[in-house]
């Protein structure tokens, strides 16, 4: 009846647990089977971490464990795992557990990790717009930070100019591409801007789409 408690309680916690001996092997895991690893309790039994994780992985956990048996002290770190494109992190603690043994609990925060980075990075951006009054200066400084923010290769910045919206700052584009796209109104060589029905310009390409209300 206890195991089964004891089982159950494992169960309801979105942790990961792996238990280890001495000899940095395992001897149990749970919750592991949907995490980047994807191991399961019964085929790693008695194997070395080295032998189930990445080695970059193995490595951390194994000198943590060495550290651990050594003090006694409990171990505390936190770590990410880039995947797919993805960028995963992690908080980890390590305890013993038992004779030679050691309980490692490990959770994923890779929500809370993002609000602080974008909390941090809002708060950088507001501070660099409170400190100009002057556009040219201000997105100079502002488009390197929503390049890092969004994890773009390239980006731009229109500035309305007349009728139009003429790049004003691109980072990363091909300089065919900025020349061919820098204006957002259509041209007629002699009659100049094509306008619409109600005589407003015609914008063109998706920057067009959301100045214009095109776009859900």
């Amino acid at each position: 009846e206890r195991d089964r408690q004891n089982m159950a309680m494992i169960e309801a916690i979105p942790d990961q647990l792996m238990i280890f001996d001495s000899f940095a092997r395992f001897v149990d895991c749970f919750g592991c089977e949907q995490e980047e690893w994807k191991i399961h309790s019964e085929s790693v039994y008695k194997k070395s971490i080295y032998d189930v994780l990445p080695g970059s992985m193995a490595k951390i956990l194994a000198r943590h464990l060495e550290a651990l048996f050594k003090t006694g002290s409990s171990q505390n770190w936190s770590y990410h795992i880039a995947s797919e494109g993805d960028t995963h992190h992690y908080n980890a603690r390590m305890v013993l557990y038992g004779v030679n043994k050691a309980l490692c609990i490990i959770r994923d925060v890779t929500k809370e990790k993002l609000a602080e980075i974008e909390k941090e990075q809002t708060i950088k951006l507001l501070s660099v717009i409170n400190n100009h009054n002057n556009v040219k200066s201000l997105l100079k400084e502002v488009v390197p930070l929503l390049e890092q923010w969004s994890d773009c290769s390239s980006i731009a910045i229109r500035l309305k100019k007349g009728e139009d919206f003429p790049f004003y700052i691109t980072r990363g584009f091909d300089e065919k591409f900025v020349e061919q796209e820098k204006h957002l109104c259509s041209y007629k060589e002699k009659e100049g801007i094509v306008r619409d029905k109600d005589n407003n310009p015609v914008l063109q390409c998706m920057c067009g789409n959301v100045i214009q209300g095109r776009t859900d």
